[in-house]
């Protein structure tokens, strides 16, 4: 997952996501990371509820992602 964020490859990120049999902070920042790279702001809100649904603690990297993947995606009134 890491390795897809450093290329911004946003959409194999969240497919290991997805397949991943305990997804934790780490997996689903790093998929963070890649959707902020390529500013799909929609689908990395989707995963900061994600976490919350799944009781993951969320860290300053999922949330940053979150804010620049918005504010690179002019939705700043989502960050």
């Amino acid at each position: 997952i890491s390795a897809c964020a450093k290329g911004t490859v946003w959409a194999p990120a969240l497919a290991l996501l997805r397949e991943a049999s305990g997804p934790n902070v780490i997996t689903f920042s790093s998929t963070m990371s890649a959707l902020e790279r390529a500013r799909e702001w929609r689908s990395c809100l989707e995963l900061l509820d994600e976490m919350k649904r799944r009781r993951i603690a969320q860290d300053t990297i999922a949330v940053s992602a979150c804010i620049s993947a918005c504010e690179k995606g002019s939705q700043w009134q989502m960050a």
